[in-house]
């Protein structure tokens, strides 16, 4: 998404949950899935600092890949039931594809240099 269309997603998305606090959305009956704390100990400069979820960052783990897998899905169920999700991600679609826009033109050394 651009730069550009940042201030009008949020204004969309400030109005849009505005209202949507007003609609009253089901609890849902499952919880995210727990995250096992493994705890790492490196030392830094004599600093000992614990990484309790390093092993989530070997993305070739089968049990990352299905971690993750539960994370999507417990989030996928969350944000399908948010009232009129579909009509607003539609809109901001809709702003964001409303064409470019360059500005602040400069030359140095010869060279070009703009935001797009």
């Amino acid at each position: 998404m651009s730069q550009r269309c940042l201030p009008i997603l949020l204004l969309v998305l400030s109005l849009s949950f505005h209202g949507l606090s007003q609609v009253p959305v089901a609890p849902t009956s499952n919880a995210p899935p727990t995250t096992p704390a493994r705890p790492v100990a490196d030392t830094y400069f004599g600093t000992k600092i614990i990484d309790n979820f390093r092993w989530i960052e070997d993305l070739k783990n089968p049990e990352v890949q299905s971690w993750f897998k539960a994370q999507n899905d417990y989030t996928r169920s969350v944000l399908d039931r948010i009232p009129g999700r579909d009509r607003l991600r539609a809109r901001i679609a809709e702003l964001d594809d409303a064409g470019v826009r360059v500005s602040g033109w400069q030359s140095f050394s010869g060279r070009l240099f703009y935001l797009k």
